[in-house]
């Protein structure tokens, strides 16, 4: 576990707009399911897609570093649904891209050593091998 109940309660409470790295255009799918969740929070979701235009009537994007400039300010988290061995790369194009980006947050099954430590070089929070909608629903 890369927080305590507490840290995680903070970088939930802080995070507005998340992206959603490999966000599915599936219905069925585990990403779906979770984002839909989240979005019913509150949260706005902005979908990073590469094979995809739109995704839950959202403008979807092929990559973190392919945000409008305006768009990639908003966003303070990134949530990753892609497996283990890409999160380097997500967590790069997150930290070039993103100004104002708070938080990682790498779902269920999902964790890599020099992701983290990229990450918290930065000064930016991250979450690995964790599901934010079960993290969510048991401190909120």
């Amino acid at each position: 576990m890369e927080r305590q109940e507490t840290g995680i309660k903070q970088i939930l409470d802080a995070a507005k707009v998340i992206a959603v790295v490999g966000l599915s255009r599936d219905p069925s799918k585990t990403s779906r399911r979770v984002t839909a969740y989240i979005e019913s929070q509150g949260y706005e979701i902005i979908p990073i897609n590469p094979t995809a235009d739109e995704i839950m009537g959202r403008k979807a994007y092929p990559s973190l570093s392919a945000l409008p400039a305006a768009v990639a300010a908003r966003v303070d988290m990134v949530n990753v649904f892609r497996p283990s061995h890409d999160l380097p790369a997500v967590v790069k194009d997150a930290l070039a891209s993103l100004p104002n980006l708070k938080s990682i947050w790498a779902q269920l099954g999902i964790a890599h050593e020099d992701a983290r430590a990229a990450a918290r070089r930065a000064g930016v929070d991250i979450v690995q091998d964790r599901c934010i909608m079960v993290e969510h629903r048991a401190l909120h």
